[in-house]
């Protein structure tokens, strides 16, 4: 079986990058070939694991003569120097679109037996352009839908290209959810009939992320944890600020450990805001997966203060590394999470802020929900005390919840949907 995988971003960085670096690297460990269309920047590398499970890649390169501005990115802060796809001229999304579109006609002598285009965006159109429909499943990673929000709301310019875009994913067949919220807000966004939209959940790598042993002891420092971009829009100001306000107790030895990619802007901000704190908050940057593992599989509570998330690899991975979770209340991650890890309290949400834009919070909710968050964070560490008290339970309820999320979301699981689709 051939598969030609479409991808519009780097394949690395985000949620989605992972994801497909994650779904080739698995198909390509069943005998499967794989082909990959990607954007890149002239500078940067992809990753030598990825490159071996390929037998082609093209890759789009973007800030040369021929595409002279960066990649356009599926959110407006990417971690990495990008476009704002509602900014672009009418000249640049040309460019952009002449440039996939081209890559994609030199791919059908490939001859493949199925396409898998990510996102719900700009690059359908192009990919029917070349292809039969029967042959494309387009997966929708959440970002695509708050773009189509986006776009309508700041850009009229171009309103052609996303009615392009509505009316071609409307002639797809199969297009996959990560849960069933996002499945209804396809429905919604897209006018798409639902028996063509299947739900298949994130996926997790389960020889990386797994619950290691706990220690007999409490006298560790605990380790609270963050992965994901470091921007305003996944709160990480205010985790900084909860973090600091419950320090100020001296109740634990603690350290917050945050990873992820970061603009110079942002980074020096949030490196001011904890100036105070500094050599009890760490910033690693971005790490690959074989090296943020480790991390997860120490670390004992995971906070994700996100405004918005598709549904969220970080957490799953985290939660497969046997973390006490706090995350958000937002309706496209509590779908996947098993009940067992809810009802042991394992996982707790705290309520969003008033939102006035998708992703961002209205100012004046801040403090009482920097509170909670301070508050939910101090419930799991002293729930953390308690499992190293009584680690036989503790270490039940981690293995029981690895191995229900094992059995759901590994990819060798999630490609086997796809490809069976």
């Amino acid at each position: 079986m051939k598969i030609l995988h479409v991808y519009a971003q780097k394949p690395d960085h985000t949620g989605s990058g992972v994801y497909i670096q994650n779904l080739i690297k698995n198909l390509h460990s069943q005998g499967i070939s794989n082909y990959l269309i990607c954007a890149t920047s002239v500078s940067d590398d992809i990753d030598k694991d990825l490159l071996q499970a390929l037998d082609k890649i093209d890759v789009i390169n973007f800030d040369t003569k021929d595409l002279p501005f960066p990649i356009p990115g599926m959110s407006d802060d990417m971690p990495y120097k990008s476009s704002i796809y509602s900014k672009l001229s009418e000249e640049e999304l040309n460019l952009w679109q002449n440039a996939f579109y081209n890559s994609l006609k030199k791919a059908k002598a490939y001859k493949p037996d199925k396409i898998i285009v990510h996102h719900l965006w700009g690059l359908v159109p192009l990919v029917l352009d070349n292809f039969d429909s029967k042959l494309v499943t387009a997966i929708c990673h959440g970002t695509d839908m708050r773009q189509l929000k986006l776009f309508k709301h700041l850009n009229n310019t171009n309103i052609d290209f996303i009615e392009n875009i509505l009316s071609s994913i409307q002639k797809l067949n199969d297009i996959i959810a990560l849960n069933d919220i996002q499945k209804q807000a396809i429905i919604n966004n897209y006018k798409v009939d639902s028996h063509k939209i299947r739900t298949i959940g994130l996926g997790f790598n389960p020889k990386l992320f797994f619950p290691e042993k706990l220690p007999n002891t409490t006298n560790n420092e605990f380790e609270i944890s963050y992965v994901g971009k470091i921007t305003p829009q996944k709160g990480v100001g205010e985790l900084i600020s909860a973090f600091k306000h419950l320090q100020a107790k001296n109740k634990y030895n603690m350290r917050l450990s945050l990873i992820g990619s970061a603009d110079s802007i942002n980074l020096d901000y949030y490196k001011s805001l904890s100036k105070t704190h500094e050599s009890h908050i760490h910033f690693l940057g971005a790490l690959k997966q074989h090296i943020m593992a480790p991390y997860l599989r120490n670390s004992k509570v995971f906070v994700l203060p996100s405004y918005y998330e598709g549904a969220s690899t970080v957490t799953l991975e985290a939660l497969a590394s046997g973390n006490r979770i706090v995350v958000n209340d937002i309706p496209t991650i509590k779908p996947w999470i098993p009940q067992k890890a809810i009802e042991s309290g394992r996982v707790l949400f705290v309520n969003l802020p008033k939102l006035i834009e998708v992703d961002k919070p209205c100012p004046s909710c801040l403090d009482n929900y920097i509170e909670e968050l301070k508050d939910t964070i101090d419930i799991q560490l002293e729930k953390t005390i308690s499992d190293l008290e009584f680690s036989s339970k503790a270490e039940r309820d981690r293995l029981e919840i690895y191995e229900i999320l094992q059995s759901k979301y590994s990819w060798t699981s999630i490609s086997n949907q796809i490809i069976n689709i």
